[in-house]
């Protein structure tokens, strides 16, 4: 039987091994468990419509698309990660408390409170040294992203009188953009 002392131990190990080994090298010499919590603050921002769709979104979805929620996590070394949540997101000081004095690496892959989980891969990353995608997973395995394509796969029909019997590689000029129906 494992007690609750060790499960607790065990739990907590089980965040830094979900990172690879290369990772999880760089968060000890990083001294990452030092990094604590002092504090979190967040602002609501109601971000405008275009003009062009305004009518549409607003009617469908009032302004829970607009509201934005930012948060500012603060740690004992003067870091900041910043994240933003879709909606009115907010927290109570039950909550900020249970964050305040722990080290973001401890909620790394929690699904508690997901709204701080942007602010945390940040500061993780500040703290590594590494942008905060590589902390969620490995970059595109294709070509370089800059580089520019001419030709594309397409793995659906082409709309040129049927199917295209499977894969086929088309110029990019050649492939139909297909427009949803305008509204009157």
């Amino acid at each position: 039987m494992i007690n609750r002392r060790e499960f607790l131990a065990a739990s907590a190990a089980t965040g830094l091994s979900l990172l690879s080994p290369s990772l999880r090298n760089r968060v000890e010499a990083a001294d990452a468990k030092r990094l604590k919590i002092t504090g979190i603050e967040w602002d609501q921002v109601l971000v405008p419509y275009q003009a062009f769709n305004r009518p549409g979104l607003f009617r469908y979805h009032g302004l829970s698309l607009q509201l934005r929620t930012i948060f500012r996590v603060r740690t004992n070394t003067d870091l900041v990660g910043l994240g933003e949540s879709w909606g009115g997101a907010s927290l109570t000081d039950k909550q900020v408390a249970g964050y305040v004095g722990t080290s973001p690496f401890e909620w790394l892959g929690a699904r508690k409170d997901l709204a701080l989980n942007m602010a945390f891969y940040d500061l993780m990353g500040k703290v590594l040294g590494l942008p905060a995608w590589r902390l969620i997973g490995p970059g595109f395995p294709g070509p370089d992203p800059g580089r520019r394509l001419d030709r594309v796969e397409v793995a659906s029909g082409t709309g040129r009188g049927g199917a295209t019997g499977g894969r086929s590689r088309l110029p990019v000029a050649e492939i139909p953009h297909r427009r949803s129906p305008q509204r009157r």
